[in-house]
């Protein structure tokens, strides 16, 4: 009898799956997003393939197919990224001065 009881015990012991691994079975993914926004003095680097840089950032960006880039030629921007990593649209950047008496 006590040989069964035995067995029984490790049959249970290998069946029955610990808490732990059933959270180990189980993946999780976590996915981080970083949104940037550059910002600066846009300089076209290909007109026809309509890529451009931002400021002295070496980084090439290309613009939407609705944004007219040569309004932005040489003015300060900012460059809006979307969650897939392309342009969404261009501002241009205003700076207010405040003149003291």
């Amino acid at each position: 009898m006590r040989r069964y009881v035995t067995m029984l015990a490790l049959a249970l012991a290998f069946s029955v799956p610990a808490a732990g691994s059933a959270l180990a079975d189980s993946s999780r993914t976590t996915t981080t997003t970083t949104t940037t926004e550059p910002s600066g003095r846009l300089v076209i680097t290909d007109a026809q393939t309509r890529s451009f840089r931002v400021g002295s950032d070496t980084k090439v960006y290309v613009a939407p197919s609705d944004v007219q880039l040569d309004q932005f030629s040489g003015r300060d921007v900012k460059v809006y990224i979307g969650n897939d990593g392309r342009v969404s649209r261009i501002t241009r950047e205003t700076t207010t001065v405040h003149e003291e008496d």
